[in-house]
């Protein structure tokens, strides 16, 4: 019985030692720099953020921000990259949504399931659109429905944003419709709806920003819950209020496991990043809107676009 009470007594000192010795270890985290993978080549949008974010995070957590560009396999290297880091904070990424979660959706991804990453928190978020040519006699998504024949709609390949939102919406409204792959990016798919070569397009509204007050494009519809254009419907209006959540956002994560104390701690030091005067007059200037989002909700616009994009899955193969 003396040896049985002692070896209880043993085990919970031990436990108790262990306990504080990691306590102190999160406490004074972070003691060194901090890597911030960014999963594309430098120059980027993402790239811009990741370094426009980077002065003022030092500035919150006391320590150096490294941001490290790891291309390759469409943002995979990079990610993969992070989420085989230590899971001590001292290795984040930056994500690419949706883009990375077709990826996953569609198998492209199979080793590499987003809903396992530790959030923390977002840095943009930009609802897709629509695009029509402002030149061309179509307003709406039921002007290419309309149209007597499948609508013609430029994307730069299969995978992509620009095609898996074309897929969601007219297969959502049971419009024919055939995609016209093979554009090398947003500006080249923009420049074919506005030569007549395509009907339209989809894209964010910050890469569509610059043809809108060109003057070149209009915008048909808008995936929001509110209204972005005067007399633009939204998806909600048409009676497609689940496609809402289908935006463009930037989203910070850690390797599965990070404690939460350090999570809490990286996510207020991007919260206290993105309301900064410093990022205020760049995304006032560029007109690039900064939108925060701690990391609950990051985590439900992640699972809101799985949701809606498993429902599609087969119509993108």
């Amino acid at each position: 019985m003396l040896n049985t009470k002692f070896a209880t007594w043993a085990t919970l000192l031990l436990i108790g030692a262990m306990t504080l010795i990691g306590t102190p270890a999160q406490a004074d985290w972070p003691e060194k720099p901090v890597r911030l993978i960014v999963p594309y080549s430098p120059g980027g949008g993402f790239d811009t953020f990741a370094r426009l974010f980077a002065p003022e995070l030092e500035k919150a957590l006391g320590t150096d921000i490294i941001v490290d560009n790891i291309p390759g396999a469409g943002g995979r290297r990079g990610i993969e990259t992070m989420m085989k880091s230590d899971a001590d904070g001292y290795t984040i990424g930056m994500f690419n949504i949706p883009g990375m979660v077709i990826a996953g959706v569609t198998g492209k991804w199979p080793d590499v399931d987003l809903r396992d990453i530790a959030w923390v928190s977002n840095l943009t978020r930009s609802p897709y659109t629509l695009v029509l040519s402002a030149s061309g006699g179509l307003t709406s998504a039921d002007d290419l429905c309309a149209l007597g024949r499948p609508a013609k709609l430029a994307t730069t390949g299969a995978g992509s944003s620009s095609h898996t939102i074309a897929v969601i919406l007219m297969e959502s409204l049971g419009c024919a419709y055939t995609v016209v792959p093979g554009y090398k990016g947003s500006t080249e798919t923009t420049l074919a709806v506005i030569r007549g070569e395509v009907d339209g397009m989809f894209a964010s509204v910050d890469t569509a920003r610059k043809f809108i007050e060109s003057g070149d494009i209009r915008i048909g519809l808008t995936f929001s819950t509110t209204t972005l254009f005067d007399g633009v419907p939204t998806t909600t209006e048409i009676g497609q209020n689940r496609l809402s959540s289908l935006a463009q956002l930037r989203m910070i994560g850690a390797p599965p496991g990070t404690p939460s104390e350090i999570l809490a701690k990286l996510d207020a030091a991007f919260q206290a990043a993105a309301t900064s005067a410093s990022i205020a007059e760049w995304s006032a200037s560029t007109k690039r809107p900064v939108t925060y989002m701690d990391a609950d909700s990051s985590a439900r616009a992640i699972n809101e676009q799985f949701d809606v994009m498993q429902s599609f899955a087969s119509a993108f193969q």
